[in-house]
Parts: C-alpha cells; sequence; structure tokens
C-alpha cells in the first residue's frame, strides 16, 4: 500500500512540475505588409520554409517566408515551388502536408 501511495504521489508531483513548464504555441499574425508566423516563443521565421499545422489537427502544411519573414502567397518561391493563395506549398495543384 505504502508503494503505490508513493508512486501515486510522485506521478501527481511530476504532472504538476510538467504544468509550470512555458507552452510555446505558434500563431499566425497580420499587418499592413502581410501575414508572419509568430513562433510564441519571441521568433519567427525569416528566409525558410516552416511546416506549420496552424489548426492542430497533426497535419501541417509547408510555407515560405521571405528574409523579412513575411509568408509568401500565390507565387514561386526563390527555389522555384509553387505556393497557394494561403502561402501553402503546392505541387499539382494538391497542398503538400507532413503528418506530425
Amino acid at each position: 500500500m505504502k508503494k503505490s501511495l508513493f508512486t501515486v504521489l510522485m506521478l501527481a508531483a511530476g504532472m504538476a512540475a510538467a504544468a509550470c513548464l512555458p507552452v510555446f504555441a505558434g500563431e499566425w499574425k497580420q499587418d499592413y505588409v502581410g501575414c508572419w508566423y509568430d513562433n510564441g516563443n519571441g521568433t519567427y521565421p525569416a528566409g525558410t520554409w516552416k511546416w506549420i499545422d496552424s489548426d492542430h489537427n497533426g497535419v501541417a502544411e509547408r510555407y515560405y517566408f521571405d528574409e523579412n519573414g513575411y509568408c509568401l502567397k500565390d507565387g514561386v518561391t526563390p527555389d522555384g515551388c509553387q505556393v497557394d493563395c494561403d502561402g501553402a506549398w503546392i505541387q499539382d495543384g494538391l497542398v503538400q502536408i507532413r503528418y506530425i
């Protein structure tokens, strides 16, 4: 009985400690220039691609961000990839995804 009570208390303590850790949840933001992705920790992607699961359904789309951090939409990226009107990478008209 003492052993199982100790185990339960240790698990509860571990869960309480984990709840105190900061969670960096990213979010899309927009201004008069365009939209960018706030990583949730004071940083944002710039001059790079990033896989983002915007709706937290376990499926991420890939977006290209210019040197200023803005998402490129409805065009061709510097490396020759096509992006749709939302900024998601497409091939043959289909949004490319990654399960995360």
